[in-house]
């Protein structure tokens, strides 16, 4: 079974991670595929001559990876908007029973039922506008913040504050508009409108059906806010738990750079071979270097490409789909980052990837797989990476992670001394704060090659930062969004409670002037602002557990029904609920009876 390395079907390595590619190929191509991946690093390239690629056109292959998380902010900022629509047409409810009386004036002196829906709707465009006129500069700098903050983000360079976006905001603007203005425009305009000129202040009915409208726009806001911060909780925990995985080697005082030899200086792979040496042996001269290595892709940096194999030990009527992701390294990589050798031995520096005396490494994944109940020291593989070889396997190390979401996979490590590898990323061990030596290591690469360009100087933890930094953006906005909804839903609250307390305080005057209790009074008061509040928790928590289930890829860690934060959530949303309905309902507590009957 004779296979050539080919990228598996369905999986685009990224573009910052390059492969093994055929030595023949042409500088322009490489050229090439470094514009379209838009990194110092080249793209993949085919090992053999009229392989092809499953890797998918760059553009899908870079916006799909984005589209989850820009649905899940896009549904975010919906919610929120529909959350201050509803506190806004809250505070309309309200306003509007204050002004029903004068409203069944104007229509018993001829107003139309549309004209007064055309002023009602006018005054909240009114405030819609006037809230767009504070929101759009608000976009543009944000939009601005977030190309300055993120410009490693898919296609960032199309980003921008043009016509269209504006367009779409004024859209929104007289969308939030209509919706905060219909709702008391209909509700106070669909019943008989001089109703209220025969209503006395004590037989006011029109108190408890705009009470009971504000109950039910409160309880649909605290529904999407109890949605929201259950999707930021478990998305933060997903975060978290990334951010604390360990990957398989050391990351602390590990500095990284990555580095790229031209095809035209380096033609051959003797002088590849000698380039690498000279960099080991000048890394290691550098005060402070406790170990030095060379990787084609180290733990965390990505896929970093496959090879399908066959074992010559196996009958070959046994081996389909026999398949490990590839690595070149160099003698003392493992040592550098502290991967464990579980047995047999690392490379040792007069080995070379010749015919009859090739020699491999696997991972402890592979072993397990390919190597069942036995072991795998001397046994041979053979895979026409450049040509036919057998390669025998003379240890095993443990496992690494090539992505902190994805699981370790099998993995075969060559010796990166000879053979096609023209990129390197370079992992320099300390006892020490590592940052210090980035400039003396850029200076021997220098030294080697005035022309050589970097990239990514990071250290190891910061390497690994930046596969997360998607994750942590996406949680964090979502959290943003969240915090503003609970505030929203908070201040709703209090002005529903102090509505109520308004609409009763004839009825609380006469409670505590027959003797009731002040604290009895609290009690109701809550009660009747809280049950909004938990009608809202248990429709939020029954739609959480729907809307999670579309975000399960996403989560690292976490189950969708993650009981720790549902219940987080649903004791912070009553903790705040219960604040905001104290206030009101301790005030009203505080009535003087009598000054409250005169009020009548």
């Amino acid at each position: 079974m004779r296979t050539s390395l080919a990228v598996s079907p369905g999986r685009s390595p990224p573009s910052s991670v390059p492969q093994v590619r055929q030595p023949a190929t042409s500088s322009a191509a490489r050229d090439e595929c470094e514009k379209k991946s838009g990194n110092l690093t080249p793209c993949i390239s085919s090992m053999t001559s009229g392989a092809t690629s499953a890797t998918p056109p760059a553009p899908y292959g870079v916006v799909h990876d984005a589209k989850t998380q820009l649905y899940i902010l896009l549904a975010a900022t919906t919610c929120v908007l529909l959350i201050a629509c509803l506190n806004v047409a809250n505070l309309l409810v309200a306003r509007s029973a204050s002004r029903r009386k004068e409203i069944s004036i104007r229509a018993s002196l001829g107003g139309s039922r549309m004209r007064l829906l055309r002023e009602q709707m006018t005054e909240s465009l009114v405030l819609a506008i006037a809230a767009g006129a504070l929101g759009l500069p608000l976009a543009w700098l944000g939009t601005q913040w977030l190309i300055h903050t993120r410009p490693d983000l898919a296609r960032v360079d199309t980003v921008h504050f043009d016509g269209a976006i504006l367009l779409f905001g004024l859209g929104m603007i007289a969308l939030g508009g209509m919706l905060a203005g219909l709702v008391p425009g209909f509700s106070f305009l669909r019943g008989p409108l001089f109703e209220s000129l025969q209503e006395s202040s004590r037989t006011n009915s029109s108190g408890s059906s705009t009470a009971l409208l504000r109950k039910i726009l409160l309880t649909i806001e605290v529904g999407f806010t109890v949605v929201l911060l259950t999707t930021a909780g478990l998305l933060l925990k997903s975060y978290q738990k990334l951010r604390s995985l360990d990957i398989g080697c050391e990351t602390r005082n590990v500095l990284t750079m990555r580095f790229s030899l031209s095809d035209v200086q380096y033609d051959t792979y003797a002088k590849k071979s000698a380039f690498f040496s000279e960099l080991l042996d000048r890394l290691h001269a550098i005060p402070g270097v406790k170990a030095a290595g060379l990787a084609t892709t180290l733990p965390g940096q990505g896929y970093g490409g496959d090879a399908s194999f066959s074992i010559l030990e196996y009958p070959a009527g046994t081996q389909v789909g026999l398949n490990a992701m590839l690595r070149a390294v160099d003698p003392g990589y493992f040592q550098a980052i502290r991967i464990p050798v579980l047995s047999g031995r690392a490379f040792e520096d007069r080995e070379r990837l010749k015919a009859g005396q090739s020699s491999v490494i696997i991972n402890q994944s592979l072993a397990r797989q390919y190597f069942p109940n036995e072991n795998p020291l001397g046994k041979h593989i053979r895979a026409n990476i450049w040509g036919d070889a057998d390669f025998e396997v003379v240890g095993v190390v443990g496992d690494t992670l090539w992505s902190l979401t994805e699981p370790t996979g099998p993995t075969v490590y060559f010796p990166i001394l000879s053979g096609p590898w023209w990129w390197s990323s370079i992992a320099v061990r300390s006892d020490q704060d590592v940052t210090g030596l980035a400039l003396p290591i850029q200076k021997v690469l220098a030294q080697l090659d005035p022309n050589l360009p970097v990239s990514d100087v990071l250290t190891m933890e910061q390497s690994i930062g930046k596969s997360t930094l998607d994750a942590n953006f996406t949680s964090t906005l979502v959290l943003a969004f969240a915090i503003i909804a609970l505030l929203l839903a908070a201040v709703g609250l209090y002005g529903v409670l102090s509505y109520l307390a308004t609409q009763r305080t004839s009825e609380i005057g006469i409670r505590i002037a027959l003797g009731a209790q002040r604290s009895s009074v609290v009690r109701l008061l809550l009660f009747d602002g809280l049950t909004p509040a938990w009608i809202g928790l248990v429709l939020g928590l029954t739609g959480s557990g729907f809307t999670v289930q579309l975000i399960r890829n996403m989560l690292y860690g976490a189950q969708p029904l993650d009981w720790t934060i549902f219940t987080a959530v649903a004791m912070l949303l009553l903790l705040v609920a219960a604040t905001a309905c104290a206030i009101p309902a301790w005030r009203a507590s505080r009535l003087d009876p009598l000054q409250a009957l005169r009020m009548e």
